[in-house]
């Protein structure tokens, strides 16, 4: 019987240490940024972090890059609000605004210098449209409104029309899948056409916001 309390004794303990560790780990550290802090209008749409860690956000008014101490703006070239953002695999900001999307890379002095990808299309090619997404994948780039989808292979803009209108395409199981509104989910293909998955018809109806692996090689 003693020795039966001694043992309790000793896990009691232990569950207290380890209670106060746990409770002892350290919240996240968050820090709020107000428009007067980094200087910019107040609607932000998109988010996206560099290797080196500093963040880039697309704002109403810019570009704004945060690298941990102070916030710097770079500008579109007609000053459009930028609508999203993302990292390329050579360290390049893209981003997409306005009838506009293009890149940002640095320089031999670390200065940003911004190149127009849209231009390269010839005037009026991007039209109206507003670029509101990006998806980097391993061997090009896709740029995204809802009618039209521009390809850069890091070399050339190919611009490519779905079937549809289109919600954001997402990368699931190595396959480029889009939502097309009143179709379904269809796969872009390597040779830039498109095939319907099967099944998927059941969503047409359906306003498609996100799409993930099931593990087993099919998608939710």
């Amino acid at each position: 019987y003693p020795v039966q309390i001694h043992v309790k004794h000793i896990l009691i303990g232990w569950y207290c240490l380890l209670s106060m560790e746990a409770w002892a780990q350290p919240a996240p550290h968050l820090r709020n940024f107000q428009p007067s802090d980094y200087e910019a209008q107040n609607q932000n749409w998109s988010l996206a972090q560099s290797s080196e860690g500093w963040i880039y956000t697309g704002n109403n008014g810019a570009l704004l890059e945060f690298d941990g101490t102070r916030w710097r703006h770079f500008a579109l070239p007609e000053k459009q609000a930028v609508r999203t953002v993302a990292i390329g695999r050579g360290g390049e900001i893209f981003c997409g605004g306005f009838a506009e999307f293009g890149y940002w890379a640095k320089d031999a002095s670390g200065r940003l210098n911004y190149t127009s990808l849209s231009a390269q299309l010839g005037e009026g090619q991007v039209g109206k449209e507003e670029i509101w997404y990006i998806l980097v994948l391993p061997e090009y780039v896709l740029f995204q409104s809802f009618s039209t989808i521009y390809k850069f292979d890091y070399q050339k803009i190919v611009p490519i029309k779905p079937p549809n209108a289109i919600m954001f395409a997402q990368a699931v199981n190595g396959q480029v899948v889009l939502p097309v509104i009143e179709r379904g989910l269809y796969e872009l293909l390597p040779d830039n056409t498109f095939r319907a998955l099967p099944g998927s018809e059941v969503l047409k109806d359906k306003i498609v916001q996100f799409l993930v692996s099931n593990g087993k090689g099919g998608i939710w």
